[in-house]
């Protein structure tokens, strides 16, 4: 197979998401004020579906929570002596319940509600969110406060980026305003930060948020994000989402290309150069990844340049993976091609001082780069957003970088830019 440079730059503009300026390199929007996922205009833009949150924390894999819905349950959820239905609450990684009725984001290999199922639970919403691009839907609910739930783009469909479909899943469920429900450990809006550590530990990562001023405590691996208002210091939105298997902080390794979890290393594919035509072997499959970082958010094809290539998005963790199809199926088994790396991802090259990211100062990362043996970087003919840096040692390594305006920060990366994005 060979990438051509058009191709390129269309499955990295399908790959890169616009997250939210307003909340940091690392931060979901929060529900409390309306920010959403596509806020912030400074990245390129285009929507796998699965930006992250108002103040959610993913969830995914490992045993289900006590009392968690099986596919098709009633979500009529009785409390524990059969007597009147819960009113509202939520379950972190799982669920918020409004009236009795659950709406569930995936738990383990159990899809979310789609957008057609929400609606039958909660009627037709109060409005859609008014950021540019967004996928949440807001229901004012009558038990007090509103849920925001934004929808994967789950299948990667090329509609516009805002368009819901009504078989799209949920994503993130936020609770904000007058919501009277809490979780089992009793934490809910007007909650102390002290008591939210209390109940899930201190936070792996916390971001300062804005607009208004908060702190956004995250949970990724629990399910559940908290923002923290500045003013009175309690909780103002709570975010519901998949338990992850991992927390994007994986390291970024530019020479070996792979991305290096706790819980396993991702491998992309190595490029052998025959007769100036680059042949892309090994690489893990899509068994391989899921593995170790369970389902993606979404997933499909993407057709680029008539060439049929599958994509995972782990968007509210901050990457993409493409993979080349080979013969037939899902189209996974020949191996990660290339991953985008983006905010929230917090994972960073090395151990200090040599951390670079998401964030990083371009003269800081281009230093970095040269003394990794990168060359200098030449504007990519997949697109002049891109900068191609190729390894000096092997001309079949190339690292894409993005910077923002005006800051000139690393606003996203390209592990393993395949050879035809550099000049």
């Amino acid at each position: 197979m060979k990438t051509t440079p058009t191709a390129l730059r269309r499955l990295f503009l399908l790959s890169v998401l616009v997250l939210a300026a307003a909340c940091g390199d690392d931060a979901a929007p929060d529900a409390s004020t309306g920010e959403d996922a596509s806020a912030g205009a400074d990245r390129i833009s285009i929507d796998t579906g699965t930006p992250p949150g108002p103040d959610g924390g993913p969830a995914d894999q490992g045993p289900r929570p006590d009392g968690a819905l099986d596919a098709g349950a009633d979500a009529s959820i009785p409390d524990q002596d059969g007597g009147t239905p819960v009113v509202a609450s939520f379950t972190p990684g799982q669920d918020v319940v409004v009236s009795g009725s659950a709406v569930r984001v995936r738990v383990g290999g159990t899809e979310g509600h789609t957008f057609a199922e929400v609606k039958a639970l909660l009627g037709q919403p109060t409005r859609q969110s008014s950021a540019a691009n967004t996928r949440s839907y807001e229901w004012d609910l009558t038990v007090g406060g509103t849920l925001t739930v934004w929808f994967n783009n789950t299948g990667l469909d090329a509609n516009p980026a805002n368009a819901v479909g009504e078989a799209d899943t949920a994503l993130w469920l936020a609770v904000s305003g007058a919501f009277p429900g809490a979780d089992a450990a009793g934490i809910s809006i007007g909650s102390t930060r002290a008591a939210v550590e209390a109940a899930y530990g201190p936070p792996v990562r916390e971001s300062t948020i804005t607009n208004p001023a908060g702190t956004l405590l995250s949970y990724v691996r629990r399910g559940v994000l908290v923002a923290i208002d500045g003013t009175t210091g309690l909780a103002r939105s709570i975010t519901v989402t998949r338990a992850y298997n991992v927390e994007p902080d994986a390291r970024i390794d530019l020479t070996g290309r792979r991305l290096r979890f706790g819980a396993g290393d991702i491998d992309l594919v190595t490029w052998t150069n025959i007769n100036g035509n680059f042949i892309p072997t090994s690489g893990d499959s899509g068994g391989d990844v899921t593995q170790i970082l369970g389902p993606p958010d979404a997933q499909g094809t993407v057709n680029v340049g008539g060439q049929n290539l599958w994509m995972y998005a782990y968007s509210f963790l901050g990457f993409e993976l493409t993979f080349r199809r080979n013969n037939g199926g899902d189209g996974t088994t020949g191996g990660v091609l290339f991953s985008s790396i983006h905010a929230p991802f917090y994972g960073t090259t090395d151990a200090p001082p040599n951390d670079h990211g998401i964030g990083t100062p371009r003269a800081t990362f281009e230093a970095y780069l040269t003394s990794r043996n990168f060359g200098t970087g030449a504007v990519s003919p997949s697109s002049p957003d891109i900068l191609c840096y190729r390894h000096s040692g092997n001309d079949t390594n190339a690292v894409g970088v993005t910077y923002t305006d005006p800051e000139a920060e690393v606003g996203a990366l390209i592990l393993g830019l395949p050879p035809t994005g550099c000049p």
